[in-house]
């Protein structure tokens, strides 16, 4: 899946999704930033991350356990887990809750739309899907969703009545 950076910085999995495991399907209620020790400086971004309340109990352990773990494991991997004194954990503030929300409910709004929220569900989740018979990929559906959200309301209405084709081909034609 794609990770996703929402407006206030948390960083989440598609359709607001836990970024603790690979195939979590929770909503992420928790915000867990890596604070590094003193002298030491992050090769990459330090987004906070998005997890749920079983991700944080079960990836982020006391010092002890940890180095419990890494004792009980091979040296070549060291244990699967954090250590929770290495990183702020914290539910997630209102604003966060609120983005997280307008993303779980995303489905909800392509349904709402028909057709141009098949279109946009296809953009969001970076996954070819089949309309009405025609295999749209991201790109297409990417210029089609342009096009329609550059359109006034009167003509959005003509434009998703047509077919699936002509909309990617207008949309193709008109975006150079």
């Amino acid at each position: 899946m794609a990770r996703r950076t929402l407006p206030s910085g948390i960083e989440v999995e598609v359709l607001g999704r836990c970024t603790g495991g690979s195939f979590c399907k929770e909503t992420a209620t928790h915000s867990v930033t890596f604070a590094p020790r003193p002298g030491y400086t992050p090769t990459g971004p330090n987004h906070p991350k998005g997890v749920c309340q079983r991700h944080v109990e079960t990836n982020y352990v006391s010092d002890e356990e940890y180095a419990r773990q890494n004792r009980a494991t091979s040296l070549a991997f060291g244990p699967r887990v954090s250590r929770r004194s290495q990183h702020e954990i914290r539910p997630l503030t209102p604003q966060e809750a609120v983005e997280v929300a307008h993303e779980t409910a995303a489905p909800e709004r392509w349904e709402a739309e028909g057709r141009i929220g098949v279109f946009r569900r296809i953009v969001e989740l970076h996954q070819a899907e089949e309309i009405d018979g025609v295999l749209v990929d991201g790109i297409s559906a990417q210029h089609v969703i342009a096009l329609y959200d550059a359109l006034k309301p009167e003509q959005q209405q003509l434009y998703a009545s047509w077919g699936v084709l002509r909309q990617v081909d207008a949309a193709f034609r008109l975006l150079k």
